[in-house]
């Protein structure tokens, strides 16, 4: 016990240290964003510009992050903005502890302690258990309601599970896996089955209908992006992403299995062009250690597949579980070939559980030292590219702040600008139009002009920011022509330039 107290304890240190040292980018600066508005503004936003232009995800992490917003706002707003960061190693912490008691349940002590190793020190756990990503509280509810399950109280796992609907859509999932565990437990008394899993799913929803009631009622779609065209649902720019090109060509790709295996072991969105983006000395030789610690690390969890009773009632669950979260990864990637590893997240608490069976079985092949020295390794590796990969971007964040701090002292706090990326509102603490595909490809240098304009004068557009280097948001450099547009009708309206970073800020009126 005193040793997995120990791994809890080096894998909860590891998540907070980061969760303080990290910048954050991509969704979690929009998640950050819109905690921020709650809290200042007492109430839900809707259609406001806060890094997308609609905002109809389940708001629980975005609830929380508001309340310790407002609790440490008494220590100024550094404080209230590194409280928010801290809800994903809080609760990814917490799930470690959750496998712990899992593991041990359906097997034992040593299989228990195994596993913390697993999910402790894998890279994408730690990764969205230190960045401001809703993975992390998902992931904790789920398993939460699985424990639950296990344990035989339906109430709090249909509490758990309502919760994890509150985070993410991708909760919705999981339903039948969570039915098929009650059905498993209770299969010979029917009258029982049927009871727990009507107070299961009368709590669960209860808690969560009143916010797809929301996206109805607003949005006229209670899951709003998905199945819009179905629902009639509002118009928004992100839905450019979501179209639907159906293709079992999408499928016939070793990115569907090298993009989710990379990016669970680290690599950025499981493609290794965004490393070449820093200057990391040796990176040729790192990678190659990297990709052999990947090998050994990998090798328990292939070895406690082979193992495990698939008979047994727990691990039908389990790999039902995966399963469900497997087809949903495929259909992600069929019917729009979108391959992105984190779709699998929800599954790693149950890999780990298998890992640590695994483990335990090559303890009985191979020399305990010899596994354990060459785990420790690959942990130290893990941990030591998660710590830098975080300094990196953390300080190409920093090298902008001159540009953030002249936004946030010289324009007013109601401004609008046109930056394209949805981290700009969070670091300009600004509304900010940030469209996607804002006008068609192919248009003439004319339409373009008439559509970039229109924009502008319906959105109320300020202030435009360009940097044709800016690499933490590659959507934000401007095409040729919208360039060309913006210097022609606001050249003379240049307010700021920053030779360094290469920023500077035209005001359209």
């Amino acid at each position: 016990m005193k040793r997995a107290i120990l791994i809890i304890l080096l894998g909860t240190i590891v998540r907070f240290f980061l969760a303080l040292m990290a910048q954050p980018g991509g969704d979690g600066c929009f998640h950050l964003n819109v905690a921020r508005f709650i809290a200042t503004n007492n109430r839900i936003p809707v259609f406001e510009l806060l890094g997308r232009d609609v905002f109809s995800r389940p708001p629980l992490f975005h609830f929380i992050g508001a309340a310790l917003f407002k609790v440490f706002g008494v220590f100024g707003e550094s404080a209230s903005n590194a409280a928010m960061k801290l809800i994903s190693p809080l609760f990814g912490s917490l799930t470690i502890l959750l496998v712990f008691l899992i593991s041990k349940k359906v097997f034992n002590k040593k299989v228990a302690l195994y596993s913390t190793i697993f999910i402790a020190f894998l890279p994408i756990h730690i990764d969205y258990s230190s960045t401001p990503h809703v993975e992390a509280l998902l992931v904790f509810f789920l398993t939460v309601s699985l424990h639950f399950i296990l344990t035989n109280r339906p109430k709090l796992s249909g509490l758990s599970y309502g919760l994890a609907l509150l985070t993410k859509y991708q909760a919705l999932f999981i339903l039948p896996v969570l039915l098929l565990a009650f059905y498993l437990r209770h299969k010979k008394k029917h009258p029982v089955f049927v009871k727990k899993s009507a107070v299961f799913l009368l709590i669960s929803f209860a808690i969560s209908l009143p916010w797809f009631i929301r996206n109805y009622i607003a949005l006229n779609n209670p899951i709003w992006p998905y199945l819009n065209s179905f629902f009639g649902g509002a118009h928004g720019a992100i839905l450019d992403t979501f179209k639907m090109s159906p293709s079992i060509s999408h499928l016939l790709t070793h990115k569907l299995v090298t993009t989710p295996y990379l990016e669970f072991f680290g690599v950025p969105l499981g493609q290794f062009k965004y490393l070449f983006y820093y200057n990391i000395p040796f990176l040729g030789i790192l990678l190659l250690l990297w990709g052999l610690a990947t090998l050994v690390f990998v090798l328990p969890l292939i070895i406690g597949f082979i193992n495990v009773k698939i008979k047994s009632k727990n691990i039908i669950i389990f790999l039902s579980w995966i399963g469900i979260y497997a087809l949903s990864f495929i259909g992600f990637a069929f019917l729009n070939k979108t391959i992105v590893g984190r779709y699998l997240f929800p599954i790693i608490p149950i890999l780990s559980i298998i890992w640590g069976f695994g483990l335990s079985r090559l303890f009985k092949k191979i020399p305990k030292t010899l596994v354990l020295l060459a785990i420790t390794f690959c942990i130290i590796g893990f941990v030591s590219s998660e710590a830098l990969k975080v300094s990196l971007i953390s300080g190409n964040w920093h090298y902008y702040d001159n540009d953030f701090n002249w936004i946030k002292e010289n324009t007013p706090k109601d401004a609008v600008f046109f930056a394209q990326g949805q981290c700009f509102s969070y670091y300009f603490n600004r509304p900010d139009y940030y469209a996607g595909a804002y006008y068609p490809k192919g248009a003439s240098y004319a339409e373009v002009n008439s559509t970039i304009m229109e924009i502008i004068k319906e959105n109320n557009i300020n202030y435009i920011w360009v940097n044709q280097n800016f690499g933490l948001a590659p959507e934000s450099v401007l095409p040729e022509d919208v360039l060309n547009i913006f210097k022609v009708s606001y050249g003379k309206s240049l307010v700021y330039k920053n030779e360094k970073t290469g920023t500077y800020i035209l005001k359209t009126g």
